[in-house]
């Protein structure tokens, strides 16, 4: 990719391959029109360098913006999720409470002082702290709901598949 293609930065940071390869594994490469086709179709404004380098700025924010990523699908035989909070927020417990497949619920306290700080990123003049919280169980496979509150208030919620 050539870094001073903002398109094709933008594809990048999107998931947007620049080639792939069809079932009878011939290689294609995707134009600079397919990728803007697509990239619009995902509801970015890519009509000038402007709007692409701010929608690329936007795309690599927005996971330390959100407590918590919208789905995370669980690789990892040690069930955990991540937690982005501001550092002058972090309030040091919170709950969490996940809701199983089968209408299962546990809950339980989130101490930050017992998880693991896994990565830090200041944005336009504040830091933010992503934690690591494993789950003292592992929900079999399936669609799940984990919520993070502090007191009765919701701070995010992820689908745990």
């Amino acid at each position: 990719m050539d870094e001073l293609d903002p398109l094709g930065q933008l594809a990048a940071a999107t998931g947007v391959l620049p080639e792939y390869t069809d079932n009878w594994g011939q290689r294609h490469a995707a134009s600079a029109q397919v990728q803007r086709a697509l990239l619009v179709a995902m509801g970015f404004d890519v009509s000038s360098r402007e709007k692409i380098f701010a929608a690329i700025a936007e795309v690599e924010t927005r996971p330390w913006r959100r407590v918590m990523e919208p789905v995370q699908v669980l690789r990892d035989p040690q069930a955990w999720i991540r937690i982005v909070l501001a550092e002058t927020a972090a309030e040091p417990e919170f709950t969490w409470r996940l809701h199983l497949e089968d209408g299962g619920e546990h809950s339980g306290e989130i101490r930050l002082a017992q998880c693991t700080r896994i990565d830090s990123r200041e944005i336009e003049g504040t830091t933010y702290i992503a934690w690591r919280f494993e789950l003292p169980i592992a929900p079999a496979s399936g669609y799940h709901r984990i919520e993070l509150l502090r007191g009765e208030q919701l701070l995010g919620e992820q689908v745990y598949i």
